[in-house]
């Protein structure tokens, strides 16, 4: 893991070697994709905000391109018409994802 050796080193413990994975965490992925699907959802349901102004919020929230988030929300439409007919409360987001300003 990058920094362990480093850490190894000033802290003063034994060397430990674990393989790990290199490149992206799936289950990060997933998190951030639900995450800013449920924040597409919130400025287009509960905001009066046009498709290009969610885009370049969204754009500065998740440091993703337009394209990246195009692409996203293009690939979860299903999730996202579940999260429609679920009609989520803003309530329920803000416990989801507490870490936004809702």
């Amino acid at each position: 893991m990058k920094g362990q050796k480093l850490f190894n080193e000033i802290s003063g413990r034994p060397k430990q070697f674990v393989a790990v994975k290199k490149g992206r965490n799936d289950a990060l992925l997933e998190s951030r994709n639900c995450c800013l699907l449920d924040r597409y959802y919130y400025y287009s349901y509960f905001s009066n905000r046009c498709f290009e102004d969610i885009m370049a919020i969204l754009v500065k929230e998740f440091f993703l391109s337009q394209i990246s988030i195009t692409r996203i929300v293009q690939n979860n439409v299903e999730r996202l018409k579940v999260i429609k007919e679920q009609q989520l409360p803003v309530q329920e987001l803000k416990a989801k994802w507490p870490h936004f300003k809702w």
